[in-house]
């Protein structure tokens, strides 16, 4: 697909109330005339219309004056730190040397405002090993992300070996959100197979991420992952405790939800009582209270991982 001039409003003469300039120097020659370098490419406004491909964001809101940083920031990070916050304003140190113009703060003040996810996806990228889609860059009033391929539903009807793997996946994904030596913690506010994607190169990631709860483990990391006494009731409603998420309570959120995506992925698979597929999908989807759902997860992954075969890849299922 070949974008041309009048299809794209870069509206750069808008900064600082835009996403920033850091496509527009290396790449702003490639859009205007050339095939877009990086997949195929697709266009959104922030008003709400469904994501297609590659992302370009156009227009994000009507604003003027300046927003203080440290407002947007609060109000965006339900468990705000002095650690997160640091992370966030130097997202806007372009020069590297920890001066932070007016400018510069009223653009990720515009970022904070509109489109969430690309702030996420720069604290947190892809290529530090994070599940997410990659954060490309902004030009003015575009911003380029990755395109997630095929959600998960797509294959509910795939082959066991293709199931499993994408399953194991998942139950990944819980584990690195929840406890990592990054000492972060990320509660994803979707957790259904159509909120993940596969991508070319074999990975299951993450999307639809604007709204998820990130958590300073430092501040209780000598805690244990508490499992909660009960099941929230089934069904597509997701319920956050932003409280218990915060203090560390309550830390096993990703892990009720993806062994629900778990269990719907291998729905056909795992159906007759007694096949130990079934018991450990059970086990990781309902609460007992002789275990801990943590350990009900790491067994099914064990499980999952023993049922694939041996010495393959992820190049094998794509």
């Amino acid at each position: 697909m070949t974008l041309v001039a009048r299809r794209v409003d870069f509206a750069v003469e808008k900064c600082p109330t835009c996403y920033g300039k850091s496509l527009c120097n290396e790449t702003m020659s490639r859009l205007y005339v050339a095939p877009y370098p990086f997949d195929v490419v697709g266009v959104r406004k922030i008003d709400g219309e469904d994501e297609k491909s590659v992302i370009f964001v156009q227009e994000p809101f009507a604003h003027s004056g300046t927003r203080h940083v440290g407002s947007g920031i609060q109000s965006f990070f339900r468990c705000p730190t002095k650690r997160l916050e640091r992370r966030i304003v130097a997202l806007s140190d372009v020069n590297g040397n920890g001066d932070v113009t007016m400018k510069e703060k009223r653009t990720l003040a515009t970022t904070l405002k509109a489109d969430r996810e690309s702030i996420l996806l720069q604290l947190f990228p892809k290529a530090h090993g994070w599940p997410f889609l990659q954060y490309h860059g902004a030009c003015g009033r575009v911003l380029v992300k990755e395109h997630g391929k095929h959600n998960l539903m797509y294959y509910v009807n795939e082959s066991k070996d293709m199931r499993v793997w994408l399953a194991a996946q998942l139950l990944q994904i819980a584990f690195l959100l929840s406890d990592n030596n990054k000492n972060w913690a990320i509660y994803l506010p979707e957790l259904r197979l159509d909120n993940f994607v596969l991508s070319d190169d074999g990975e299951v990631l993450a999307i639809n991420i604007n709204n998820a709860i990130v958590v300073d483990a430092m501040n209780f990391a000598s805690q244990p992952i508490h499992s909660k006494d009960e099941d929230p009731p089934l069904g597509d409603d997701i319920e956050f405790n932003a409280t218990a998420l915060c203090t560390g309570l309550h830390r096993d959120h990703n892990f009720i939800y993806m062994c629900r995506a778990v269990g719907r992925l291998l729905r056909s698979m795992a159906t007759s009582s007694g096949n130990p597929l079934s018991d450990h999908v059970r086990d990781c989807m309902f609460y007992r209270s002789e275990t801990t759902r943590i350990d009900a997860a790491r067994r099914l992954y064990d499980y999952l991982i023993s049922l694939l075969p041996s010495g393959e890849d992820s190049k094998f299922f794509k």
